[in-house]
């Protein structure tokens, strides 16, 4: 498979988990003017799994042996990257902002 074709089959699995989120109600309620919260869902959580395998490899690469304190340090801003695209995807989720921010308080 191409890279493109690839794209194009993502793009497809993307759009379907959009139209099932679309008929919960609790998805909808976030909608805001033109912007559903199902397509902004199935986005964030497509770029959430890709973010979770990097996180990992991350994780193992931080626990390899052999690294110097420079390629352990430079494996820790790489990891905090990754959080930080995590913690973007799940505020953009007004489903889960909402939700993260009641069990944060």
């Amino acid at each position: 498979m191409t890279h493109d074709e690839r794209e194009r089959e993502d793009e497809k699995e993307i759009r379907a988990l959009a139209e099932q989120l679309e008929r919960l109600p609790e998805v909808r309620e976030h909608d805001v003017h033109e912007e559903k919260q199902s397509e902004i869902m199935a986005y964030g959580l497509a770029d959430i799994a890709e973010e979770a395998t990097e996180v990992g490899q991350l994780f193992e690469r931080l626990r390899g042996p052999g690294l110097t304190d420079e390629q352990r340090l430079e494996a820790l801003k790489d990891m905090g990257e990754a959080l930080r695209h995590l913690d973007y995807h799940i505020h953009d989720m007004a489903f889960f902002d909402a939700y993260v921010d009641d069990v944060e308080q």
